[in-house]
């Protein structure tokens, strides 16, 4: 995502896996829905189905503001959502967001 900023280009990365592997990688990233810890009578009633079908995606769109600042917005199966222990979604500057994914921070 830096190369493609510094340079202004457009640009898609697309990767494709099962639906265990998006679960586990948006646990591990704080998605919010998905990343929380539930105690076992939560977890009965957890709509797995929503945030896992077979041909579920997971994307992070780019904007610059006319400030020149990158922000980033996330949506788990196209719809819009927001990341644990990152304040003041959907919208997160790519700086924070990048020490987030980094660090591997997240709350529960």
């Amino acid at each position: 995502a830096d190369d493609v900023i510094a340079n202004g280009d457009c640009a898609a990365d697309l990767r494709f896996g099962h639906d265990w592997h998006l679960l586990a990688f948006c646990s591990r990233i704080g998605v919010k829905g998905i990343g929380e810890r539930l105690t076992k009578d939560e977890a009965i009633d957890w709509p797995g189905w929503l945030y896992t079908p077979f041909a579920g995606n997971f994307r992070m769109v780019f904007y610059r503001n006319k400030a020149g600042d990158i922000l980033v917005k996330c949506f788990i199966n196209e719809r819009e959502t927001t990341l644990l222990g990152l304040p003041d979604g959907p919208y997160y500057a790519w700086e924070d967001l990048k020490e987030s994914l980094r660090s591997g921070n997240k709350t529960e």
